[in-house]
């Protein structure tokens, strides 16, 4: 008798229990559906290009970053909002373009600061301590042919071209980038 009277308390404190958890969670708004409504909302708008690698989506793709730019405070055009990124490590664009542009400015910025050859543009963007930055800088070499060493003009449309669709090479694995997007990216300087 003692053991029924034990498992009917139980299960009336169960009850109880479970009662006070569903009229609470009814206070705060039933099934969370302004909170469901608030996070996907908050959720990167990331058109995807739909392009791969061999039969895989790099990480660039993904994020819609050719560049592979990592994570900063920049507010670059185009740039989802560090608050909903969902990579964590590198920036993700809305479009595939934005990345484009994000890149290009970059390396822009890169030779207006005086990192104005292949070979000091790369060795600030891919540091030895992540990267095989020689080999880096000899594949976009061989690729753009234009010299490790040669002083490169941010203005000149084709120079500019050769090393963001080479460099974008190196970071996805195969060449990505094309002519019309590069183009485009360009025009929204």
């Amino acid at each position: 008798m003692k053991n029924n009277l034990y498992q009917y308390g139980l299960i009336g404190l169960g009850l109880l229990l479970a009662v006070f958890l569903f009229i609470r969670s009814r206070k705060k708004g039933g099934d969370n559906t302004d909170e469901a409504n608030e996070l996907e909302k908050a959720k990167p708008d990331i058109k995807l290009t739909g392009k791969t690698c061999a039969g895989r989506t790099p990480r660039g793709v993904r994020n819609n970053n050719p560049g592979n730019l990592r994570l900063t405070a920049e507010a670059w055009k185009g740039k989802v909002p560090n608050a909903i990124n969902t990579d964590g490590d590198f920036e993700q664009f809305e479009e595939w373009v934005y990345g484009v542009r994000a890149m290009l400015k970059l390396l822009r910025n890169y030779i207006g600061s005086g990192h104005n050859t292949i070979a000091k543009i790369i060795r600030r963007y891919a540091p030895t301590t992540e990267n095989s930055t020689n080999q880096y800088i000899n594949t976009v070499v061989q690729r753009t042919r234009m010299g490790a060493n040669q002083l490169l003009d941010r203005d000149d449309k084709t120079v500019m071209r050769k090393l963001v669709q080479e460099m974008a090479a190196v970071e996805l694995g195969c060449h990505l980038v094309n002519d019309s997007e590069f183009n485009q990216a360009w025009n929204l300087l």
